[in-house]
């Protein structure tokens, strides 16, 4: 069995590894976002759809750019964390 480190180094974990896509409140997301999109893409000309679609690449690109600086700031606090969590204290009285 492979350690999350592994899996890590090797790419088998992707963005949406902890993703639960059971969840009842992120299916009611899904559904409503396709539904709007078809509904807005029924509405819009070929240019428009264009352009649109253009808007869509651009706000995924941001939003997995987002998610790779959180995530990066996510493993590095995390290792700041468990670095203080295992260290001893400094006492004062040791010091002076």
């Amino acid at each position: 069995m492979s350690s999350i480190i592994e899996k890590l180094y090797h790419g088998d974990i992707h963005h949406d590894f902890w993703l639960d896509s059971k969840n009842p409140t992120y299916q009611k997301a899904t559904r409503l976002k396709g539904k709007v999109y078809e509904k807005l893409l029924d509405t819009l000309n070929e240019e428009q759809k264009e352009l649109f679609e253009k808007y869509i690449d651009a706000t995924d690109e941001l939003a997995e750019i987002v998610q790779y600086d959180i995530f990066t700031h996510a493993i590095k606090f995390s290792a700041v964390f468990m670095t203080e969590a295992f260290t001893p204290p400094i006492k004062t009285d040791d010091v002076y």
